[in-house]
């Protein structure tokens, strides 16, 4: 039994990150955690000191240590009657000519110059405009250098293929091959709606996955190359669409691709890409209400790491958060953690070798606070941290060696994921406890907390464990359902759950094992309700079955059947009913007592409402 927070003990459960970065070999010891009492002063330069300097925000913003030599430069709040003259020189380019793009709302403006800007130089941006961070109407920021081609990383074990028994195969679509999953305990009262999730590993088939409670297939999408992750309901234009990364994942942990969004009849309306010269990041793709997107990028630059102990020209990955407007891929905020967060406060080791990135934020979640103001999630330092949504300016670290807060018992994360504001002063947070490396904690949980800013204190409202601890040593998510539900993909390990508001498991799943080192794992999984209408029709597979047919009928997405009615007849325009039966899972099989030369099914909903007919076929 899984058990509240509060005087009782409760087992620690929490959710992990995607990959994580191959480092030397470390002992499987337990970390120390970070102490927790005193906090760490405020960071300075302060938010309020920075929204003070100005009124019209730049991105990259002044001072920035390792902006892309293709790097654009927005400037917000403007119109196109105040941006005035702008003037974008580099120190070893030159002067630069460029042009002119502007957000769907027109008040954003990103001037794209015509060359790029040259490795390790300074480049100065002068306008009339009161440019925050700015000194004599002069806005200067560093271009990034470039690190050498990285030596290939170890090669991974050989995995070995999902056994055949653990797959899905169907007769109406022989193209899809979903895993097989296993529920262990029934839903009891489960919040409404299907389950979301991305199956990686072994030699499954990729793509976007959607099921039932009975892990009967939805919705699935296969992808021809690449991977998806991050797989979610949201809003765009005031309506439901899913979205996905696509691309590629790097063995280090980080992906390069894009996001795609597609409307309730499955068709792709956006594909949103990262700007200013890099590639979007798996772990993180948010639609806001205005329809921007923000996400994660991991950008491998080089940087002096003897604070580590490690290179002066050691390769690090810089962790950013971009926000682009979808329309038009104007850029409107952009945030790089060198310059804010130090290499000394990650507990992640450095690699050895200089070539080899060292992923010291690992950011793995973008949300909103109550204030509207931006929680972005580092996994490699224990710590969340409070950007102004306007400048990017730090507010506040939670966690981690520079901690702001005073934690209270049981407040302390580690490698952590999914961290989300609940509403008011609640905090929701999938703590994975360990890395593949290195164990802090003995299990995965997710937790709860209060954090009260006024006084920096943070406290346990409650956490969430399987009865038999797991840990997940990558990947995960922790949801708050509408009902009050608690819903957990356990990343890395091959397992997703849900638990009732007092901490009992109401729902348990798991994905096929085919040995202990070969495990089938979705980054997040999540639940969502769900209304699909495909614009494909029902595919039918008819075949003689002694005086009658064996009619078998899918129709991949749709939300809404309630029975399939088979119609049958001496000609395509000469149909009539042969049967119905009630919908079972992704795949219906429907005998009839006579055969006809013309068959054809229509899927009806609860109402006995046609909502589709598939094309005429003839039994083979």
């Amino acid at each position: 039994m899984v058990k509240r927070a509060g005087p009782r003990f409760v087992v620690f459960v929490v959710f992990v990150v995607f990959v994580v970065l191959a480092v030397p070999t470390v002992g499987v010891a337990m970390l120390a955690s970070p102490a927790w009492g005193m906090p760490s002063p405020l960071p300075t330069p302060s938010p309020a000191a920075v929204l003070a300097s100005g009124t019209v925000n730049m991105f990259p913003p002044p001072g920035t240590v390792a902006a892309s030599p293709r790097t654009n430069i927005t400037l917000r709040p403007v119109t196109p009657t105040s941006l005035g003259t702008v003037g974008v020189s580099g120190s070893r380019s030159g002067p630069h000519s460029g042009t002119v793009r502007w957000s769907s709302d027109g008040t954003a403006a990103m001037w794209v110059p015509d060359a790029p800007f040259a490795p390790g130089e300074t480049v100065t941006v002068r306008s009339d405009l009161a440019v925050r961070g700015a000194s004599g109407g002069e806005s200067k920021f560093t271009i990034e250098r470039i690190p050498p081609t990285p030596k290939p990383p170890p090669s991974p074990p050989a995995s070995k293929n999902l056994p055949s028994g653990d797959t899905q195969h169907f007769i109406t679509r022989p193209d899809l091959e979903p895993p097989r999953l296993r529920v262990v305990t029934p839903p009891r009262g489960t919040a409404p709606g299907e389950v979301f999730l991305t199956p990686n590993g072994s030699d499954v088939q990729q793509g976007p996955l959607i099921v039932d409670n009975d892990g009967n297939v939805v919705w699935d999408h296969p992808l021809r190359i690449g991977h998806a992750l991050d797989f979610a309901v949201q809003s765009y234009e005031g309506k439901p669409v899913l979205t996905w990364f696509q691309g590629t994942v790097s063995p280090l942990g980080f992906g390069s691709g894009s996001y795609v969004i597609v409307d309730q009849s499955y068709q792709q309306i956006a594909l949103v890409a990262a700007g200013n010269g890099y590639f979007g990041d798996v772990h993180e793709f948010q639609l806001t209400p205005q329809n921007n997107a923000l996400f994660t990028i991991y950008n491998p630059v080089v940087v002096d790491a003897s604070s580590v102990g490690r290179s002066k020209h050691q390769t690090v990955l810089d962790a950013i958060v971009q926000e682009v407007d979808v329309p038009t891929g104007v850029v409107l905020f952009e945030w790089h953690s060198l310059g804010t967060i130090a290499l000394t406060e990650s507990y992640q080791p450095a690699p050895k070798d200089s070539t080899q990135p060292y992923d010291y934020v690992h950011p793995n979640s973008i949300g909103s606070d109550s204030d509207g103001n931006l929680l972005v999630s580092g996994r490699h330092t224990f710590a969340t941290y409070k950007l102004d949504r306007a400048t990017g300016a730090l507010y506040w670290r939670l966690g981690g060696k520079k901690n702001n807060f005073v934690m209270g018992s049981r407040t302390s994360f580690a490698w952590q994921h999914d961290v989300r504001n609940l509403g008011g002063s609640l905090f929701s947070v999938f703590d994975n406890g360990a890395s593949d490396a290195i164990k802090t904690h003995k299990s995965s949980r997710g937790i709860v907390l209060r954090v009260n800013e006024a006084t920096r204190s943070a406290t346990l409202e409650e956490q969430f464990a399987l009865p038999k601890p797991i840990l997940a040593t990558s990947q995960g998510d922790f949801e708050r359902l509408a009902n009050g539900d608690y819903f957990t993909g356990w990343g890395s390990q091959p397992e997703y759950t849900e638990f009732n508001p007092a901490g009992h498991v109401v729902f348990d799943v798991k994905l096929p094992v085919v040995n202990a080192n070969t495990k089938l794992n979705s980054y997040r999984t999540y639940r969502f309700e769900w209304h699909g209408v495909p614009r494909d029709p029902p595919v039918v597979v008819a075949g003689a079955s002694g005086a009658g047919m064996a009619v078998s009928v899918s129709w991949n997405g749709a939300t809404d059947v309630a029975t399939w009615q088979v119609l049958g007849g001496t000609g395509p325009d000469a149909l009539r009913v042969l049967g119905s039966q009630p919908r079972k899972g992704f795949e219906t099989t429907i005998m009839t007592s006579s055969s006809t030369p013309y068959v054809a099914v229509q899927a009806m909903d609860a109402s006995g409402r046609v909502l589709a007919t598939s094309p005429v076929v003839s039994p083979s």
